[in-house]
């Protein structure tokens, strides 16, 4: 049995909302059976939301996708506006792997942290090369 940690940090660049008003926007993130949803921020198209969340991972569940759900808080109802897709098996694997995602459907994108201690190898974390010295 594994874990997922992934830390909803923001959206960039959100269109939407009504008319008079720019999105309500909120997070849903679903990995298997399991659901969570970020606070809601009003009137913002750059919302901010820093908030992390946990997910228990099977050994078989490395094939599985994390499902990101961006959506217009309404009044009666809310509006699914945009989707991403980050499926485990390209987490890099213990360590604190920053993203920057498209939404699927929409302008913007959104920042999240992923800390995945899951089976399976994974691809490398990204390398930052030392300056060199002369």
């Amino acid at each position: 049995m594994g874990k997922l940690v992934v830390k909803i940090v923001g959206c960039s660049c959100l269109k939407g909302g009504d008319l008079l008003s720019k999105i309500d926007a909120y997070v849903k993130l679903t990995l298997g059976s399991k659901t969570f949803r970020t606070k809601t921020v009003d009137n913002d198209e750059d919302p901010k939301y820093h908030e992390t969340f946990s997910f228990f991972v099977s050994d078989a569940g490395v094939d599985e996708t994390l499902l990101l759900e961006l959506y217009d808080e309404g009044t009666f109802s809310d509006d699914l506006i945009a989707t991403c897709k980050v499926p485990l098996s390209q987490l890099p694997r213990n360590v604190a792997n920053p993203m920057n995602l498209k939404w699927q459907g929409a302008e913007g994108s959104i920042q999240i942290e992923t800390n995945a201690d899951i089976a399976g190898q994974g691809p490398p974390p990204l390398q930052q090369s030392a300056p060199q010295h002369q």
